[in-house]
């Protein structure tokens, strides 16, 4: 068996073993690592294979290189483009100085909003270009026996743009082997926010005379899982956080010394629809 496997394929599996024995003493975090790599980044370029092609045969045709495992091929599909919109709900939660996880307490039961809607690129089988606009709300009184910090709501809107990454490709969807594909993303995107008392709804960020900036750059990044109902309609649970880079999303301002980025998560549901095309022959022909 080990015979017939070309001696590239031999070479790279001694090599990445070497590689995972040396780690066998290391975190479970460097594993995890590792194994993300080997499975993403190593794999697939070990899938090259040559197909046609017979050396015992003189008339064979010339060796052609071709991606046995489709994760760096680019997506196409004869009738569904690749764009895709959707739109969704959900609730929030924010973490900061009035609330940290995972006790998010004194937040209304988290019944703030989120809508968001956007339009998405598929640039493989596995991975998409996701770019979204979300308004949502915002919510927390402070903690117990504090009269530090002063509770605040607010209205926020981001615009974010990620990468999607999918476990089950979507050729396998198309085929009907598989409903389900769980997904990671992460991303950069920016966020603008208007944090007001909840006891006289005075603007929190204005302080002394001038205003604090009410606009920060977040880090999102989530989990989540498709349920495709048809080829080219899904609904997605997911779930994810946003790394804000200020501490003052809630509004208060220079009143802690132990100075923490705020975050805030979002929990939603949205509908993805894919675009239906003419019949591209072209498309057919780059499957």
């Amino acid at each position: 068996m080990v015979d017939s496997l070309p001696q590239k394929h031999i070479f790279w599996g001694k090599y990445l073993l070497i590689i995972k024995l040396n780690l066998s003493e290391t975190s479970m975090l460097a594993k995890a690592l590792f194994s993300f790599v080997v499975c993403i980044i190593f794999l697939p370029s070990l899938a090259l294979t040559n197909t046609g092609y017979d050396p015992k045969d003189p008339h064979s045709p010339a060796p052609k290189k071709t991606l046995a495992y489709p994760y760096f091929k680019k997506y196409a599909h004869p009738l569904l483009s690749p764009f895709s919109y959707h739109i969704g709900v959900g609730i929030t939660a924010y973490a900061g100085d009035l609330s940290t996880p995972p006790d998010f307490a004194n937040q209304k039961n988290h019944l703030t909003p989120l809508l968001n809607l956007g339009i998405s690129y598929r640039l493989t089988h596995f991975i998409s270009l996701r770019a979204e606009l979300s308004g949502f709300q915002l919510y927390s009184q402070p903690k117990e026996n504090s009269n530090l910090f002063t509770g605040f709501k607010s209205l926020n809107a981001e615009g974010s743009l990620v990468l999607v990454h999918e476990f089950i490709p979507k050729s396998s969807i198309e085929s009907y082997s598989s409903t389900f594909s769980p997904y990671l993303f992460g991303g950069v995107g920016y966020t603008l926010f208007n944090p007001r008392s909840i006891d006289d709804d005075r603007d929190l960020l204005a302080v002394n005379d001038t205003t604090v900036s009410n606009m920060a750059l977040v880090i999102p990044a989530g989990v989540g899982i498709k349920y495709y109902l048809h080829e080219s309609i899904n609904i997605e649970l997911e779930g994810g956080v946003r790394f804000a880079r200020t501490d003052v999303l809630d509004g208060n301002v220079g009143l802690d010394n132990n100075r923490r980025d705020d975050m805030y998560f979002f929990f939603g549901a949205r509908v993805n629809v894919q675009f239906m095309t003419k019949y591209r022959y072209r498309r057919h022909l780059k499957r």
